[in-house]
């Protein structure tokens, strides 16, 4: 019996991701993005003094591209972006593993300068309107689009077939993208959401298992899809056969 773990997010992220189950004995990895990135020109403006917060990896390449030439410092949410954001070449003053938690810790440590949220079309958490109701100096700017994108015909004739399926979901755009599209299958799919949030944004077929990563990074999802896969196993070997 073979696993397939169908990784859908940005094609960047989604190889990392797939290295990781690559020589894992009963599971096929297939990797097609349900989420393109665009850029968006924007109108940024960022003091001298400013200080950026960044989300993702697309917000951390826009703000090397809008404040080009410039020594940009930033407060990161997540610990992946935080990395990315280093070996771009931007100071990393802190880190965070959620908008609320990031919110909270300014809140009761304001970083005393103007900040910017760089974001995407679809955003959660409304960072600049919590942060600017607490009296602290925060705008946004939408730098670039979230762009739904069609499975491969190789993902489409794969979960067709009678095989059983996981499915990690990083982001709420990406569990909505996914699910609207699913062609009919004939084992429901189980579903690794990186939060509670993503896992109710999820618009297709009920799935036979969900799991929620103990938190919301990378290395929790790996964990993750590594149970989500002995559960799957479980459940393909039947009652009294695990």
């Amino acid at each position: 019996m073979t696993i397939t773990l169908l990784i859908t997010r940005p094609a960047d992220g989604a190889r990392r991701f797939a290295a990781g189950f690559a020589d894992m004995g009963g599971v096929q990895v297939i990797v097609s993005p349900v989420v393109g990135i665009r850029s968006i020109s924007a109108a940024a403006h960022l003091p001298a003094d400013g200080l950026l917060i960044l989300a993702s990896r697309a917000a951390v390449q826009r703000a090397q591209e809008v404040f080009v030439g410039r020594r940009n410092s930033a407060y990161c949410i997540g610990a992946e972006t935080a990395r990315f954001a280093t070996r771009s070449g931007i100071e990393v003053l802190g880190t965070a593993p959620t908008a609320a938690h990031l919110v909270a810790k300014m809140r009761n440590h304001p970083p005393g300068k103007p900040l910017l949220h760089l974001r995407g079309q679809h955003s959660t958490g409304a960072i600049a309107k919590h942060l600017s109701a607490a009296g602290i100096a925060c705008d946004e700017t939408v730098v670039y689009a979230q762009i739904p994108r069609e499975l491969s015909l190789k993902a489409h004739e794969i979960l067709q077939k009678p095989f059983p399926v996981i499915m990690p979901l990083f982001s709420r755009f990406a569990a909505r993208s996914l699910g609207d599209q699913l062609p009919a299958m004939p084992i429901a799919p189980a579903l690794v959401a990186i939060s509670q949030g993503v896992a109710d944004a999820w618009s297709g077929p009920s799935p036979r298992l969900t799991l929620i990563a103990e938190s919301p990074d990378g290395a929790a999802m790996h964990r993750g899809v590594a149970d989500a896969i002995v559960a799957v196993q479980r459940l393909e070997a039947g009652p009294g056969k695990s």
